[in-house]
């Protein structure tokens, strides 16, 4: 993943954050992507593993990304289009017609992706038990 720390200063974790807040932002990093592992990045920006997990877990906390299961990292969206977008792929449905599909504020859409291919969980959820997702 092509990052460009120079462009901001302050620590290096921060910068970290902010060039893949840019590249989220700029749709470099779409929604439902997997981001590199923290070791991964790590290697690559030739820092710290400590300095990628610090900024993670910055971009968690603001929204931008979500954690998996056994590693994974996924970019997380709250606008309604890309959720959308997402949720009419992973249907089988042309995005043509994805506006069809409701998507409420503060409501919750998962999909899983596995080898085999995508699998709606939910859709617009809003106050349901929603234990029966967590992985086993």
């Amino acid at each position: 993943m092509l990052l460009s720390l120079r462009a901001t200063g302050g620590p290096l974790y921060r910068r970290v954050y902010l060039a893949l807040k840019a590249k989220i932002r700029a749709g470099g990093l779409g929604p439902a992507a997997r981001v590199p592992s923290t070791r991964a990045l790590a290697r690559d920006l030739g820092v710290s593993r400590n300095t990628v997990m610090l900024a993670y877990e910055q971009l968690a906390a603001e929204g931008y990304l979500v954690s998996r299961h056994r590693g994974g990292v996924i970019v997380a969206v709250s606008h309604a289009d890309p959720i959308k977008a997402v949720i009419a792929h992973a249907m089988g449905i042309h995005l043509d017609l994805f506006q069809r599909i409701v998507i409420s504020p503060c409501s919750i859409s998962a999909v899983l992706y596995s080898p085999t291919g995508a699998v709606v969980l939910t859709v617009n959820s809003t106050g349901d038990d929603l234990t029966s997702l967590a992985p086993s």
